[in-house]
């Protein structure tokens, strides 16, 4: 039977950290992986960070005939966010002799749990912002955008384009339910509820339509938002390949000549790329998640169970704005990424511990300290088959 010395400790924890380092490499480049596509990694040196912005509230406006006009003025305005990060972490305590005596449950057992730490350490981000958006229309305040609002909202209780001016508009993010004036209500691309490709097209464009006609903070000019891909549980992917994709679709009576129509011009002009299939979105997904959220006021942090639910009609329009603004749309906020530290009672390991070697164990412990954000909610829209 091998002894643990701090050769034998250094060695497996070699193969320890190969096991973690392989699998969280595989994970990231795996076809699912979505979430690096809808998110901006903001790295913070403290407990949290403040971001604050400029609105684009400036108009040059006719102030007369040349030499009689007096000039305007008018105030910057500023809009102001923060964001916490949290631990998140995972251990694992093994007894030393039951690594002495390597009886099949020994490295293996080990080597099991590198490969999943690793695995996780990947996809926890992707988890964290599948919930952001799963939660996002929200109303006890866990899903709150910088502007008090559901980060998803519809025309009910829409996101103003300036907090500090209410003149100058709104807008909503969450499209469902009835239409009402440039509000298009739900725009379905199911079966069920948009029974031909045609009627799915149709409902397309108009959720373009509405995004396209969005407004600046000044509540003048067009805010240019710029439409890229879409996000679709699994159940829509043959009719968001028909929509997307199809050159040719069938066309019914009544809105046209009939027969078919090629649409392969109008999919140059939308631009939109790749959809990225989400089986996080699915209706089959619904779990309580462990929701972090901080007091700005008292730092007091509470950890809220929100019940998250995927659909099988809902989808999601992400703009190009989610990764060009300055705050970006949903963020990971990363003060210390996840790391794994190896306690034995011997040299050899990450840390040395006495009490574990009193006690006759290792620990592992992976720990980091992270969360996820809301940011701009213009950047992304839900659209609802309902």
């Amino acid at each position: 039977m091998p002894e643990i010395t701090p050769s034998f400790v250094f060695e497996y924890e070699r193969r320890m950290r190969a096991e973690t380092e392989n699998e969280y490499i595989r994970r990231l480049a795996a076809k699912s992986t979505w979430w690096n596509k809808v998110a901006r990694t903001m790295p913070i040196g403290g407990r949290t960070e403040r971001v604050t912005w400029l609105l684009d509230t400036a108009t040059i406006e006719p102030i007369g005939p040349t030499g009689t006009g007096r000039i305007g003025f008018e105030d910057m305005v500023t809009q102001t966010a923060e964001y916490p990060s949290f631990r998140y972490g995972r251990g694992l305590s093994v007894q030393r002799d039951q690594l002495e005596d390597l009886d099949g449950t020994g490295l293996d057992f080990l080597g099991k749990w590198s490969s999943n730490i690793g695995n996780e350490s990947a996809y926890l981000p992707q988890r964290m912002m599948a919930q952001l958006v799963l939660n996002g229309a929200n109303t006890d305040g866990s899903a709150n955008a910088y502007d008090g609002v559901p980060f998803f909202a519809d025309n009910s209780n829409p996101h103003p384009n300036n907090p500090f001016n209410t003149a100058a508009g709104n807008y909503a993010n969450w499209l469902h339910g009835a239409a009402s004036g440039a509000y298009p209500g739900a725009c379905p691309i199911d079966e069920t509820n948009a029974t031909t490709v045609d009627a799915a097209f149709t409902n397309f464009q108009k959720v373009l339509t509405y995004v396209h006609g969005l407004k600046m903070p000044n509540g003048v000019d067009p805010r240019f938002l710029t439409p890229v891909f879409v996000l679709v549980p699994p159940a829509l992917t043959k009719r968001i390949a028909q929509v997307t994709d199809a050159k040719f679709i069938a066309q019914m009576a009544g809105t046209s000549a009939g027969g078919s129509g090629d649409v392969e011009a109008v999919h140059e002009f939308w631009g939109m790329g790749t959809p990225v299939i989400c089986n996080e979105l699915a209706g089959s997904m619904s779990y309580t998640a462990k929701m972090p959220f901080m007091n700005l006021t008292t730092g007091a942090v509470t950890f809220l169970p929100e019940t998250v639910s995927g659909s099988d009609t809902t989808w999601y329009v992400v703009c190009q704005e989610m990764q060009t603004t300055r705050l970006g749309g949903l963020l990971l906020v990363t003060r210390k990424p996840i790391k794994v530290t190896y306690y034995t009672g011997d040299s050899g390991g990450t840390a040395m511990s006495v009490e574990l070697d009193r006690k006759n164990e290792f620990e592992y412990h992976a720990q980091g300290r992270l969360s996820a954000q809301y940011g701009h909610p213009y950047t992304i829209f839900r659209v609802d088959g309902t």
